[in-house]
């Protein structure tokens, strides 16, 4: 839970910045750069999320892996577990 929110808290920061910077280069623009600004802004959001999302995926990932070779380290401990390729 701590994670999730600490990665919550990070990209909401990150989705700040990036706000503020194309609101200012876009107000500094007009016209079809204003345009250009403004799509990139968009295209830098939707990246700063989906790579937020990612690393909170890939750690649950991780963790998940890891307690699965415990289990299967503890199993094998006592010898009456085989390997997942079949091989004792």
């Amino acid at each position: 839970m701590v994670r999730v929110l600490s990665r919550a808290i990070v990209t909401w920061v990150e989705l700040v910045v990036v706000g503020f910077a194309g609101a200012a280069l876009g107000s500094a623009t007009s016209g079809p750069p204003q345009l250009v600004v403004y799509l990139a802004t968009t295209l830098v959001s939707v990246s700063v999320l989906l790579y937020n999302v990612d690393r909170l995926v890939a750690a649950r990932v991780a963790n998940a892996g890891g307690d699965e070779r415990a289990e299967t380290e503890a199993r094998s401990d006592d010898g009456t577990d085989t390997h997942r390729d079949g091989v004792v």
